[in-house]
C-alpha cells in the first residue's frame, strides 16, 4: 500500500480513515518544516504518536510533569542504551514509573499529539506498511475512529476556549476572596496519583461542585505558572486544562495576572545599561587577555604548564562523571536489595553496566568497599 503526498491534496482525516478501514499496520510519518511526527498503527488502530525521537520526547514530558527527575532520566537513558530494551520497559524495571502509569501516559501523549496534527494546513506524509511490535502491557491500541471524532469535536470547541484564554503564556492568580478563604480554611491537597483526569464536568450545575481534579487545578494557580506549565504538570491534556481554568475563571475563583505598570519601559532602560556595562567588561577582558598573552609568550615553559593543567582539568571532569554514574548505580542497587553490593562487578552482573562496554573496563580503575556492619555506607576512590 503506497500512500504518500501532500496534506493539502489528501487531508489527514482521509489518511487516518483509509488506514483504519483497511486495517493496515505500519508507520505514518508527517513533516511540516522542521516538525516531524510519527504515528504507529496496528491493524488500523493507533499505537502511539511521537514528535522526533520517541525516547527523547517521552522522557522530556515525564520530567515536565514532575514524574521523573533529571537524574532519573539520565540513569534510564544510560541503562536503555546498554540493554537495548524499550525506554518504557527500562523505566518500569528501574521502578521509576509503574506499568499502569506508563500505559496511561502513552495514551494521553498520543492523543495530544494526534489532536495537534489536525491543525496542520500543509505538510507531507508517507505511510510505510510493516509490522510494528509493541508491548501490550505498556501500550493499549486506540480506536482510530474515536480519536478522529474527538479531534473534530475539539477543533469545533477550541475557538471558543481561545477567546477566553488566548495564550498558553497567560498567568492566572487567585482572586482576593479565594486567597482569603484558602488561608482561613486551608485547601485539601490531592496527590498526583489520586487524580483520574479523564474529563472535567464543567456544566453550570457542576461548576460549584469541587472535585479532586478542580481542587488540584485550583492549587496550581499561584500567580507564577503559565497555562502551558500547568498543562505540562496536569497529565490531563491541554483541552481539559483550558476547560478547567475557564470554569474557575467564570466562577470568580481566579483572574488573569496583569503585568506590572511601566515594567516594559523600566526593563528596556535597565537592559540598555546592562548592555553597555557588558560591552565595557568584554572589552576589558579582551585587553587583559592580550596583555597576558604578550607577557607570557616568551615563556614556552609556561605555555606547556598551561597545556598540562588543561589536560588535567579534562581528566578530572572525566573522573567526576564516572564517579557520578557509579554512585547512582550503587544507590539503585541499594534500593533493590536494601544494602550496597560486595563489589563493583555485581553492578555489571545485574545489568547496570554492559560487560562489553568500555565503561566496565573503567570500573577496574576504582577502589570500592563497604563500610559499617549494616552495609549502609561505602568508600569509592579512584586508583592513582
Amino acid at each position: 500500500m503506497a500512500l504518500n503526498g501532500s496534506i493539502k491534496e489528501f487531508g489527514l482525516t482521509e489518511i487516518f480513515q483509509l488506514i483504519a478501514h483497511q486495517q493496515k499496520g505500519g508507520v505514518l510519518r508527517l513533516a511540516r518544516g522542521k516538525e516531524q511526527i510519527a504515528v504507529c498503527f496496528e491493524r488500523g488502530r493507533i499505537l502511539r504518536a511521537d514528535a522526533g525521537n520517541p525516547n527523547e520526547s517521552f522522557g522530556k514530558k515525564l520530567v515536565q510533569a514532575d514524574i521523573l527527575s533529571e537524574d532519573q532520566l539520565m540513569i534510564a537513558r544510560y541503562r536503555q542504551e546498554r540493554t537495548q530494551k524499550s525506554f518504557e520497559t527500562t523505566l518500569v524495571e528501574l521502578s521509576f514509573v509503574s506499568a499502569q502509569e506508563i500505559r496511561r501516559l502513552i495514551r494521553l501523549f498520543t492523543e495530544e499529539t494526534v489532536y495537534r496534527l489536525f491543525y496542520w494546513k500543509s505538510g507531507d506524509y508517507a505511510f510505510e506498511q510493516k509490522d510494528v511490535p509493541y508491548n501490550p502491557t505498556l501500550i493499549a491500541p486506540l480506536d482510530t475512529q474515536f480519536i478522529l471524532m474527538e479531534a473534530i469535536r475539539q477543533m469545533d470547541e477550541w475557538p471558543g476556549l481561545l477567546k477566553k484564554i488566548p495564550s498558553e503564556k497567560t498567568i492566572f492568580e487567585k482572586t482576593a476572596v479565594e486567597e482569603t478563604a484558602e488561608e482561613e480554611t486551608g485547601e485539601e491537597t490531592f496527590g498526583e496519583e489520586e487524580l483520574s483526569f479523564a474529563s472535567l464536568d464543567l456544566s453550570d450545575e457542576a461548576q460549584n461542585e469541587e472535585t479532586p481534579e478542580t481542587v488540584w487545578l485550583f492549587q496550581q494557580v499561584d500567580g507564577k505558572q503559565t497555562v502551558q506549565e500547568i498543562i505540562d504538570r496536569a497529565r490531563m491534556g491541554a483541552f481539559s486544562v483550558y476547560q478547567g481554568l475557564i470554569g474557575l475563571l467564570e466562577a470568580g475563583k481566579i483572574q488573569e495576572k496583569k503585568a506590572e505598570t511601566n515594567r516594559g519601559e523600566s526593563d528596556t532602560g535597565f537592559l540598555d545599561v546592562k548592555i553597555v556595562i557588558r560591552r565595557a567588561v568584554d572589552a576589558s577582558v579582551i585587553l587583559l587577555t592580550l596583555s597576558l598573552f604578550l607577557f607570557a609568550y616568551p615563556s614556552l615553559q609556561a605555555v606547556s604548564l598551561k597545556a598540562a593543567r588543561s589536560f588535567q582539568a579534562v581528566q578530572n571532569l572525566s573522573d567526576n562523571n564516572a564517579r557520578y554514574l557509579i554512585r547512582y548505580a550503587l544507590d539503585l542497587y541499594y534500593l533493590r536489595h536494601n544494602r550496597y553490593p560486595d563489589s563493583l562487578q555485581v553492578l555489571i552482573d545485574e545489568g547496570f553496566f554492559d560487560a562489553a562496554d568500555d565503561f566496565s573496563n573503567r570500573l577496574k580503575k576504582w577502589s570500592y568497599r563497604r563500610e559499617g556492619k549494616n552495609s549502609e555506607r561505602f568508600l569509592l576512590k579512584k586508583i592513582q
